[in-house]
């Protein structure tokens, strides 16, 4: 749909700018532009965008997001949408068969945010340093990997400036899985507060 288009042409323009958003966080200078979302819209605009994405090729993607329609949240959506998309992209990315990624949700005490994927796993020595800057990570056969080694530093950045974490679960041959915990600051829909 033209809204999903719309949405992923602006979360590109974003990445193009991933560079300049690290070297701000560092000088401290970087500022999110939160505001109140509808977390239903943004997961499904998310997923949906990954799909359009990805509509040519083999991959599966899951989403388990039982959220209420109503519910708000006060987070900077594009930064959000860029570093869930980078979770979900290193799933395809570092797989060497069709990539399933599952994503799913959970409202609690905690707005968790999973990002599950079949892809080959990392090592603990690895997963110790996933988040650290520059930091990339072997990967044997795969020969399509290309970067810079910011992805899941950003990513962390992100969180960390939303209040909130980023772990990882991941073994070599059996997959990644990314939980995300953010404050719940969420409200009812058109509430004051």
């Amino acid at each position: 749909t033209a809204r999903v288009i719309g949405r992923q042409n602006k979360q590109l323009s974003k990445q193009i700018k991933h560079l300049l958003d690290v070297s701000m966080w560092e000088r401290q200078q970087f500022e999110l532009d939160k505001r109140w979302v509808n977390l239903h819209d943004f997961m499904t605009d998310l997923v949906e965008a990954f799909r359009w994405e990805f509509k040519d090729q083999n991959v599966t993607i899951i989403s388990s997001c039982d959220l209420n329609e109503e519910l708000e949240v006060f987070i900077d959506e594009m930064q959000l949408a860029t570093a869930i998309h980078n979770l979900m992209i290193n799933g395809v990315k570092y797989n060497d068969k069709d990539p399933i990624i599952e994503i799913s949700c959970v409202v609690a005490d905690s707005l968790i945010i999973k990002v599950i994927d079949n892809g080959i796993g990392l090592s603990k020595e690895s997963t110790k340093h996933i988040f650290e800057k520059f930091y990339r990570v072997h990967t044997g056969n795969i020969h399509k990997v290309k970067g810079l080694g910011l992805g899941l530093f950003y990513v962390k950045e992100i969180m960390q400036a939303h209040k909130g974490t980023i772990n990882l679960k991941s073994k070599i041959g059996k997959g990644s899985e990314f939980i995300i915990k953010l404050p719940n600051n969420g409200r009812p829909k058109n509430s004051t507060r």
